[in-house]
């Protein structure tokens, strides 16, 4: 869902964002382009970048591929500028109110060190990868899934989204296979048959649900 403001392009061109994006800014000398995403917004004047909040997830990532973009804390009195991205960069906002607990941080940092994404550098509330491959986060514009070294859970709920499913896991085991996959234009019966076949999994379709289960490997030789 994207949102433009009522006053969009007449002193700045504002718009809110609840769900991903790829953004190709005109550049303005005289007029900011802002993003709003939840609990932040991104400022620039023109560059090319990808956001992702969901209001749904505990986080927002922005990645940039070129230009530059700063990132401000939406406060209460005032707002905060926590970062300024080059190209290829991403910055991943925990979101929070006044506390962010450290088992979030925690997870989105061991989610960078599994993808082999250069060592973030940690602050209060966010994270940042100083260097990565764009390409897998703003391939999906161009019909393309790409997953490294990613957790079956999180992949999930991107299938998710892009096939308009639902996903459920018969147990926790499943959750904690780790996937690497490229896919472009094929059909969610085509991506689970794949991943079934590269990893510990079987899956159950009925008609946009579906069901994963971890297997053996005592099972899979039957």
């Amino acid at each position: 869902k994207l949102r433009l403001d009522k006053d969009f392009n007449q002193k700045s061109r504002d718009v809110y964002l609840d769900g991903e994006a790829f953004f190709d800014v005109a550049k303005s000398k005289d007029k900011y382009f802002n993003v709003y995403a939840s609990n932040i917004f991104i400022r620039v004047l023109g560059t090319q970048f990808n956001v992702k909040s969901y209001d749904a997830d505990n986080v927002i990532e922005t990645t940039l591929k070129e230009g530059k973009i700063n990132i401000y804390e939406i406060g209460e009195e005032e707002n905060r500028q926590i970062v300024t991205l080059a190209p290829n960069q991403k910055v991943t906002y925990v979101k929070g109110t006044g506390q962010v607990t450290s088992e979030n941080l925690k997870r989105e940092y061991q989610k960078t060190v599994e993808k082999d994404e250069e060592v973030r550098y940690q602050e209060s509330n966010y994270l940042i990868a100083r260097k990565v491959n764009v390409a897998n986060y703003d391939s999906w514009k161009d019909g393309k899934l790409i997953f490294r070294k990613e957790r079956l859970e999180d992949i999930a709920l991107s299938l998710e989204r892009h096939f308009n499913v639902e996903i459920s896991f018969d147990d926790e085991k499943a959750k904690d296979v780790l996937i690497n996959a490229n896919f472009k234009n094929e059909t969610i019966e085509q991506v689970l048959y794949a991943i079934s076949l590269a990893s510990s999994i079987d899956y159950n379709i009925n008609l946009n649900r579906i069901s994963i289960r971890y297997q053996s490997k005592k099972e899979q030789s039957k």
